[in-house]
């Protein structure tokens, strides 16, 4: 299932930097497909759901519980690194290049190898779309040599995307990365 994703839900954490990287290969949008060469890694904050109670949840914003997360954006543009590092939060950013005409996909790494996060942004799209984590599977390595490598795996449902494809998109994704590891 995919909603619609609030940026404000996406929050860097302070003094974190983006760091150019390269990556490759597939990712396709319903009939559209892309090569995803460039990668950035960086930390964030995600809320922490599981450690939220009901009246966290009812509290509003300044209820909610956060963690620390390793977040990786791949792109078929070169990111432009000046720009990444001085922005706060980096979606800000990285929106910009979706609205200049790159394809976005972002993942967060979860615990033991799990994922958070997968936001999808087509070009020109003021609508970032968050896609069901049980679809992913993010891999990683390293850091080693201070560069972070790993795949990103969504595989799609076309049953589901041929039974109503006006609101179910066919999203399918094989990536490999290799990124400069964010300093922690």
């Amino acid at each position: 299932m995919i909603k619609p994703v609030m940026t404000i839900l996406w929050m860097a954490l302070p003094g974190a930097l983006l760091f150019a990287g390269e990556g490759g290969t597939m990712f396709q949008f319903n009939d559209q497909r892309f090569e995803l060469k460039h990668a950035y890694a960086f930390e964030m904050e995600t809320p922490d759901f599981e450690a939220m109670t009901p009246e966290d949840f009812q509290g509003g914003p300044e209820k909610m519980k956060w963690k620390k997360a390793l977040a990786i954006a791949l792109s078929d543009q070169t990111f432009d690194a000046e720009a990444l590092a001085k922005a706060d939060p980096p979606f800000e950013a990285l929106d910009r290049m979706v609205e200049g005409g790159a394809v976005m996909v972002t993942v967060a790494a979860g615990k033991k190898g799990g994922v958070d996060l997968v936001r999808v942004s087509l070009p020109r799209s003021t609508t970032a779309l968050e896609l069901d984590t049980k679809t992913a599977e993010l891999t990683l390595e390293g850091p080693k040599a201070g560069k972070l490598s790993g795949r990103l795996v969504i595989k799609g449902d076309r049953k589901m995307h041929e039974f109503d494809p006006e609101h179910i998109p066919f999203v399918e994704a094989d990536i490999g990365f290799t990124a400069v590891a964010p300093s922690r």
